[in-house]
């Protein structure tokens, strides 16, 4: 059965966390009035509405009921957009900031329909502050931008409205592990628009061991009621976590002595995620994605070859790059539907999209030969036989 209006807003100044009497003094009508319609006595005038919608922030078609009912729909979107992000080919002209963009605003058009999807609204806000973010990273060779710093500050106010909402909404055990991670975008987000006290209130609200807290209380829970399976998969999904966090934080340390002009230091930090990769995935030829996957890791290490005046070299790890990338490539094709080696992708449950098959020409066309500093490298006959051989490579 469909909820009523006054069912509606009861439901909705309850997830605000808001009283009747706080409600009505900010539409400016009487905490009678809010009663009345919350008991389906009466309904709000025409006038109303969007000031309601607004205090909420969603479309005022969610207050009649128009909105998505069917939760595989958001399941089957959410599947989409990862099919998306492993097969996405760039049409002619389109940066990965029209892309990216792209993906956040079909995320908000979702979320219209589903306001109070914990899981939604966490990719939402990740794929904005995510978009913003690389945007405002100078370090990105790509300099054409599909929104202006005003259009970019946007995102990043409603992207801060998502996270809050989850903070209201998420209740249940499994969605905890969604609150967490919407702070994490929070203090980013907060960051990028300079409110930097802001963010770091919200930073003294993570535990310590953030990122594996949850996964070790679970396994924790796990072992006192003799689920030693269960166990298992929690902690292998802390070990993940932790590695993932060290991953990140080797990479974010690179950045940091990159903008310093520390080209050596930087350049070990990002081989060191590229190690990170091999530590967590043992073996495989094909990995799941990553913080600081081969491609960024080898780019940025061979960047600052470059900035160090070491061109062979810098040649030396796009090679490696290039040989790397051919041969996940080949194994992620091949090996789609065969059972990991890896203990840690068995024990997570990790799962492969057969319908996604990765591109290594366009990844190596963008990440090579479309890069600025590339360029300066032409002439050079060993960086040249590169090109020619990603260019000769098959389209698919």
């Amino acid at each position: 059965m469909s909820e009523t209006m006054g069912q509606i807003i009861r439901r909705l100044r309850k997830d605000a966390d808001l009283t009747q009497e706080e409600l009505a003094e900010m539409i400016g009508v009487t905490y009678q009035a809010v009663s009345r319609w919350e008991n389906d006595t009466g309904m709000p005038d025409i006038s109303q509405l969007v000031p309601l919608a607004s205090v909420f922030d969603i479309p005022i078609d969610v207050l009649f009921g128009r909105v998505g009912q069917n939760a595989e729909e958001v399941d089957d979107f959410l599947a989409q957009m990862l099919w998306e992000d492993h097969h996405h080919e760039y049409a002619e002209g389109e940066t990965f900031y029209d892309w990216w963009v792209g993906r956040y605003k079909k995320h908000r058009d979702m979320l219209a329909k589903y306001p109070n999807h914990v899981l939604l609204l966490y990719r939402t806000m990740s794929e904005g502050v995510f978009a913003v973010n690389n945007y405002a990273d100078e370090r990105n060779d790509e300099d054409r931008s599909p929104l202006t710093p005003e259009e970019y500050r946007t995102i990043l106010e409603e992207c801060v409205r998502w996270g809050d909402r989850i903070m209201r909404l998420a209740s249940k055990p499994e969605e905890m592990e969604y609150v967490y991670g919407a702070k994490t975008w929070l203090i980013l987000a907060h960051t990028l628009l300079g409110q930097k006290e802001k963010a770091l209130e919200i930073a003294r609200t993570l535990p310590e061991n953030y990122g594996n807290f949850f996964y070790s209380q679970k396994a924790g829970i796990a072992n006192r009621t003799g689920d030693r399976q269960g166990e298992a998969e929690a902690r292998c999904q802390a070990i993940r976590k932790l590695l993932e966090q060290l991953d990140l934080e080797a990479g974010m340390l690179g950045h940091i002595y990159y903008d310093a002009g520390h080209f050596a230091d930087a350049r070990e930090c990002y081989l060191f995620t590229a190690k990170l990769t091999r530590l967590l995935y043992g073996d495989e030829s094909w990995t799941p994605p990553f913080a600081y996957e081969y491609s960024f890791s080898y780019g940025m290490a061979a960047l600052c070859m470059y900035k160090e005046g070491r061109y062979e070299e810098a040649i030396d790890l796009l090679e490696e790059f290039f040989d790397r990338t051919v041969r996940q490539t080949e194994g992620w094709n091949t090996h789609l539907n065969e059972p990991s080696s890896s203990p840690l992708l068995r024990a997570c449950k990790w799962t492969y999209n057969p319908e996604v098959k990765c591109n290594a020409k366009q990844t190596l066309t963008r990440e090579i030969l479309e890069q600025n500093w590339t360029k300066n490298l032409r002439g050079n006959p060993r960086f040249d036989a590169l090109a020619k051989r990603i260019e000769e490579m098959p389209e698919a």
